[in-house]
């Protein structure tokens, strides 16, 4: 006795059930999980800044722009975006652009988030970038924030360069820290310390620099080089 002809609605309907099945065995999404609140930067958190920007300087990648952008400046594009994700966003397109740049360096960068009443919540970001991309950087990091924002103002974004006095810009970006934290980087009390809540960490560090890679580096296994440099 003949077969049966599988006809093509026949397998376009097997098809369409097996999505569906496979659809409804596959687990529900997981919350994204509330970010904890710090209000400012401990002791650790500084001293392992304080540590990579050292080790970084140490092996040849100290950081050389300074890139601050003032979210309150540049309104998402999509409603509720946190500051948070936007930094992130920032991040791996800058992160994506280096690479792309084929210098064989890893990316190394110190981030610091501040919230103030007058300019809201920001960040101050520090990078390694060769000097021949310095004026490339500058337009990619406008090109990041533009796609994501409904506008720019000229206050929204300005990257400098770090100077030889590097310490003091890492005291600017300690700002944000306990009376324990001003007093160890020598923050001037001209620098704000009233700061509002921020959801997720205050200060950031490229794995590049961060405690691994050192450790790395210590016992002559690795450094700068070896280490994984997502951050």
């Amino acid at each position: 006795m003949p077969e049966p002809q599988t006809t093509f609605q026949d397998a376009l309907d097997a098809a369409v059930v097996s999505i569906a099945d496979r659809m409804r065995a596959r687990p529900e999404p997981r919350k994204q999980r509330e970010r904890v609140k710090h209000r400012e930067i401990t002791v650790p958190q500084s001293d392992d800044a304080k540590d990579a920007w050292r080790f970084a300087i140490r092996e040849g990648v100290g950081p050389n722009l300074f890139l601050t952008v003032h979210w309150k400046h540049a309104p998402p594009k999509v409603e509720g975006m946190q500051p948070a994700d936007r930094n992130s966003q920032l991040r791996d397109g800058l992160k994506a652009w280096f690479y792309r740049q084929k210098t064989g360096l890893p990316f190394v960068w110190i981030e610091s988030r501040e919230k103030t009443r007058p300019l809201g919540e920001h960040v101050h970001l520090v990078f390694h970038i060769p000097p021949h991309l310095h004026a490339g950087f500058t337009l990619k990091a406008h090109g990041l924030v533009a796609r994501h924002s409904t506008s720019v103002s000229d206050t929204a974004l300005k990257v400098k360069p770090v100077r030889h006095d590097w310490w003091t810009l890492l005291a600017y970006m300690m700002k944000g820290g306990n009376d324990e934290v001003r007093q160890r980087h020598g923050v001037p009390s001209k620098w704000s310390q009233y700061q509002g809540t921020i959801e997720g960490p205050r200060v950031r560090i490229a794995h590049s620099i961060g405690p691994t890679a050192r450790r790395a580096a210590e016992a002559a296994t690795g450094g700068v080089f070896n280490a994984s440099a997502v951050g």
